[in-house]
């Protein structure tokens, strides 16, 4: 599915070894519970917990877990909530299934009062945030990538997720002006449900893919074949969903078989590193994201956030993950502070308050906050909080915003 990619562009670039497998929460330095060297709360702390790969074969995310503890340290420097620290416990999944299992199992062991951010994407069967439901643990700006994520009581995506990706790229292009519409994905399970996906997407405009090409990189490796195919019959703009180190190839090849429309893809297949690798190739891209772009410094989220990093997580890259990280952190601050009483809130309390939002809460790094419309913004998602997307291009080689901000995947508006 289009949420594996969303992991595994994370790793491009910084991850090819292998690693031993991890069973519950890691006794290293990642999964012990932080707090701002210097805070000034001094209440009982807020435990809240997460998991995330940061060690193993196939994805890592230490950009993610630099956004989250960057955002508590700078809580804590002010004050905390309602003079409470936040402290965070971090569980190494290594991106294995039964170690997301394991984590979860440890994390409601340790009675964190939320679970927050983090991800849990390798098991798809949705098992982790049931037994977080059941447990009456809430869980706050999960990313979106599996289905349940959008169907479970207690648990409150921070953003639209992958059906937000397909549906809001798509929209992207049609309103750019393309008007015959081609799919290049996967010849896989992946690329069968990125290409269902984005025939809903597109059917939700009235219209259907002009050509429809499933790539197999094994009997064409250059993509040849591929691109000739998503690019025929008056194709003038193409959607990718590919892995991420095959997105170079790609559009290496859509040039070479003298296409000239425009391409579209998601913000997870276009990390600086696939940017890179791919060049020129690349340039004039269009890409839709869940987050605020990182190169948008006029965005007053952005610029506090980056000033948290600068402060907080100097030696660490900004990546759209380290912007969900912390914009999640910043949710969990601004509901938990709006809770009456000076005493540390529970995780029933917690959970109370987030079913509770009635009033759109703004972050600016991702789109307003809640509550979910009586109608599904698409068939199955019914717990969507945030809608949005924010769309841009590629250009001189940086992901750059269009300036319209955060649209509606589902409307356009």
């Amino acid at each position: 599915m289009t949420m594996f990619r969303r992991r595994i562009t994370t790793a491009v670039g910084t991850v090819a070894v292998l690693g031993v497998v991890l069973t519950g929460c890691s006794d290293s330095k990642s999964a012990a519970p932080t707090t701002s060297s210097d805070s000034t709360a001094t209440g009982t702390p807020i435990l809240i917990g997460t998991e995330m790969p940061l060690t193993g074969q196939l994805v890592v995310q230490p950009e993610l877990k630099a956004g989250m503890e960057a955002a508590v340290s700078a809580i804590n420097a002010a004050g905390g909530i309602h003079g409470h620290p936040l402290k965070l416990q971090v569980c190494d999944t290594k991106f294995e299934t039964n170690t997301e299992l394991s984590c979860m199992r440890s994390l409601i062991a340790a009675k964190v009062s939320a679970i927050v951010g983090g991800t849990i994407a390798a098991d798809v069967s949705g098992r982790e945030f049931e037994l977080a439901s059941k447990a009456g643990i809430p869980f706050i700006g999960s990313a979106g990538d599996v289905p349940a994520e959008f169907t479970t009581p207690g648990v409150f995506p921070l953003s639209s997720g992958s059906p937000g990706w397909v549906y809001g790229g798509t929209k992207n292009l049609t309103a750019k002006g393309a008007t015959k519409i081609g799919l290049l994905a996967l010849n896989n399970a992946v690329g069968n449900y990125d290409v269902t996906l984005a025939n809903a997407a597109l059917a939700s405009q009235g219209i259907k893919p002009t050509s429809t090409a499933l790539a197999d990189p094994q009997a064409d490796p250059t993509f040849a074949s591929a691109a000739a195919k998503a690019a025929a019959n008056g194709v003038d703009g193409i959607f990718l969903m590919l892995a991420p180190p095959l997105m170079p190839k790609a559009l290496t090849a859509l040039k070479n078989a003298g296409y000239n429309g425009m391409t579209a893809t998601l913000s997870a297949l276009a990390s600086p590193a696939i940017i890179k690798a791919a060049g020129a190739a690349a340039e004039g891209m269009l890409v839709t994201a869940q987050a605020a772009f990182p190169s948008d410094t006029h965005n007053p989220g952005i610029t506090a956030l980056l000033a948290d990093m600068k402060k907080y997580q100097p030696n660490s890259d900004v990546l759209e993950i380290t912007i969900q990280g912390w914009s999640a952190v910043k949710l969990v601050e601004k509901v938990l502070s709006a809770i009456p009483g000076t005493d540390a809130p529970t995780a029933t309390q917690i959970l109370t308050a987030f079913n509770g939002i009635t009033t759109p809460i703004q972050l600016d790094t991702i789109g307003p906050f809640g509550p979910p419309p009586a109608k599904p913004y698409a068939p199955g998602f019914d717990r969507m909080y945030s809608p949005t997307v924010q769309n841009g291009h590629i250009k001189d080689g940086i992901l750059q915003p269009d300036g319209k901000g955060f649209l509606n995947a589902f409307t356009g508006a």
